[in-house]
């Protein structure tokens, strides 16, 4: 999903340039993330969560794909606090 990829492509490259820290909570990294969204029982939740919405604009489609990407690694504490920061700055 290209809105995914859009999201956590921004994370990569601000942590490949020292923008953000890569660490996470609970001691994991970056890696554990990506490591984690691998798995296609994480494209099955999301595909789940994203069945029934409505939306007008494509636009408006991908804001809603990212913000339900963003809430589900949070949920499982794989956001820290400058991906947030970037999140509501930049992506909401």
């Amino acid at each position: 999903m290209n809105y995914v990829n859009e999201l956590i492509d921004r994370y990569d490259h601000d942590i490949d340039n020292g923008l953000i820290d890569c660490y996470l909570p609970g001691h994991v990294s970056f890696g554990d993330l990506k490591d984690h969204m691998a798995h296609q029982e994480f494209y099955d939740t999301l595909e789940s969560k994203l069945n029934n919405v409505t939306y007008e604009t494509n636009d408006e489609y991908r804001k809603i794909v990212q913000k339900t990407v963003f809430d589900m690694l949070d949920e499982v504490e794989l956001i820290n606090g400058d991906m947030r920061d970037i999140f509501n700055k930049d992506f909401m």
